[in-house]
C-alpha cells in the first residue's frame, strides 16, 4: 500500500507501508477520522485496505474506488471504471477544487 498525502495543491507519496508492517498504524489511525478515502487499483482482500474501506464506510465517509474494472466493493462506495493514469489527475484536481 503506498500512502499518499495532498498538500498545496500536489499529491505527494510520503511512504510505502507493507501488511503487518508497524508503520501501517498511521494509516489506520487516520482512516478513523478521514471524511474523503479514495482507493487506486487494489482488490480490497489486504488487512489494512480491508480495515480501511470497512472504517470509512461505517462512518459515513465518502468513498472513491478507481479501477479499470470497475469492480464495486460495495454499493456505497463511488467506483470510477478507468485506468488510474488517467483518471487520477483528474480526481485530485476536482478534490482540489481545480478544473481544466
Amino acid at each position: 500500500m503506498v500512502y499518499i498525502r495532498h498538500y498545496e495543491g500536489r499529491a505527494r507519496i510520503v511512504g510505502r507501508r507493507l501488511a503487518g508492517s508497524r508503520r501501517e498504524r498511521q494509516p489506520r489511525r487516520r482512516a478513523k477520522s478521514a471524511a474523503l478515502v479514495v482507493f487506486v487499483g487494489t482488490s480490497f482482500s489486504v488487512g489494512v485496505t480491508e480495515y480501511i474501506l470497512e472504517t470509512a464506510l461505517e462512518r459515513h465517509a465518502v468513498v472513491y474506488s478507481i479501477d479499470p474494472a470497475g469492480i464495486e466493493p460495495d454499493d456505497r462506495v463511488r467506483v470510477i471504471a478507468a485506468a488510474s493514469e488517467h483518471a487520477l489527475p483528474a480526481v485530485a484536481d476536482a478534490l482540489a477544487g481545480r478544473s481544466e
